[in-house]
C-alpha cells in the first residue's frame, strides 16, 4: 500500500518535475523533498503539498489514499489546454501557409498579367502589319 511520501513522488512525477527543479522553484532544499518522499520528514512541507494541490492533485488522494490522484476539472482543464494549444499551433501554422499561398497567387497574377501584355502587344503589331 503506498503512504504519504510515495502518494507525494507519484504525484510529482506525474507533473513531469524532478526533485532538483521543484527545489529550485520552491526554494527549498532537494533533500527537503527527498524527505518528505520517502516518508523519513518529521512533517510535510507546506510549498512542496500547496504546489501539489495547486497542480490539480486531489487533497483527498494525496493524504489519504482515495480517490483519482487528480481532480476531475483538472484532467478537463487540461484536455481544454491542450485543445487550445493545437488549435493556436494549426491557426499559426496555416496562416503561415495561407501568406505563402497568398504571395504566390499575388507572383502568378503579376507574372499572367505581364505575360498577358507581352502577349497582345505582340498580337497587335503582327495584326498592323
Amino acid at each position: 500500500m503506498e503512504n504519504f511520501g510515495n502518494r507525494c513522488k507519484t504525484a510529482r512525477n506525474s507533473l513531469i518535475t524532478s526533485q532538483k527543479e521543484l527545489a529550485e522553484k520552491l526554494n527549498i532544499t532537494q533533500s527537503d523533498i527527498s524527505y518528505i518522499e520517502t516518508g523519513n520528514a518529521k512533517k510535510a512541507n507546506t510549498e512542496y503539498i500547496n504546489y501539489l494541490l495547486s497542480n490539480g492533485v486531489s487533497w483527498k488522494w494525496l493524504y489519504e489514499g482515495k480517490g483519482e490522484m487528480k481532480n476531475i476539472n483538472t484532467y478537463n482543464n487540461e484536455i481544454l489546454s491542450i485543445v487550445k494549444e493545437e488549435k493556436n499551433e494549426y491557426l499559426s501554422n496555416n496562416s503561415i501557409e495561407l501568406e505563402a499561398a497568398n504571395k504566390k497567387i499575388e507572383f502568378l497574377e503579376k507574372f499572367i498579367k505581364e505575360n498577358m501584355k507581352i502577349f497582345f502587344d505582340k498580337l497587335d503589331i503582327k495584326m498592323k502589319h
